[in-house]
């Protein structure tokens, strides 16, 4: 069986380098790689992590720049595309790294025929509406009130079971993971992101 190579975007923030590192961890399935903006940890990453991404294995690329996200897609079995600015604080901010950088994400993996993509989006998605349902419910942990397959509802769906196989698009906003997480918490978060069988 030959290695899936997958790169992950992002992979210098909380979520991306935890994906980058459980991927590693398993050598005889993928052949992983990396894609960030810059080759150190974001802000938000716990100070007692270690950045353990190999120099020819870190694509360094905005996701502004079709051209780099074109070149690091190429030759990709599957793309996960966490890189985003969870917490922009411009509209400027929301529209390259949020709205761009997403649109060229998955039009790069479009061109260079990747198979699958696998992508979660940024809370700015449901930011400002915090009063509307169902965001309320979510918010409220009211997760009986959220109707079934609406694509943020929380925990209550993030507990699935620990395996599923992807297929085509998976998109997962990970809103509650904007503060530091334990051990538990970086499970749910990224049980969405396991690949089984032969995805």
């Amino acid at each position: 069986m030959s290695l899936k190579k997958v790169l992950v975007t992002g992979a210098t923030g909380q979520i991306g380098n935890a994906v980058f590192k459980r991927l590693k961890e398993q050598p005889e399935k993928y052949d992983v790689y990396a894609l960030d903006r810059s080759a150190t940890f974001s802000a938000r990453v716990p100070g007692n992590w270690v950045l353990n991404i190999p120099k020819e294995r870190l694509h360094l690329c905005d996701l502004t720049n079709m051209e780099g996200l074109q070149s690091a897609v190429q030759g990709m079995d599957v793309v996960v595309h966490l890189a985003a600015d969870p917490s922009p604080n411009t509209w400027e901010s929301v529209l390259n790294n949020n709205i761009i950088g997403a649109y060229n994400a998955f039009e790069a993996c479009r061109q260079a025929g990747v198979g699958r993509i696998i992508a979660a989006s940024s809370i700015t998605v449901s930011n400002g509406y915090p009063e509307e349902e169902p965001y309320k419910a979510i918010l409220e942990k009211r997760y009986e009130d959220v109707p079934a397959g609406f694509p943020n509802s929380g925990q209550a769906h993030l507990r699935a079971p620990a395996s599923l196989q992807v297929c085509g698009t998976l998109s997962r906003s990970l809103s509650f993971a904007s503060t530091p997480m334990n051990r538990s918490d970086l499970t749910y978060s990224t049980v969405c992101l396991t690949m089984t069988g032969d995805g």
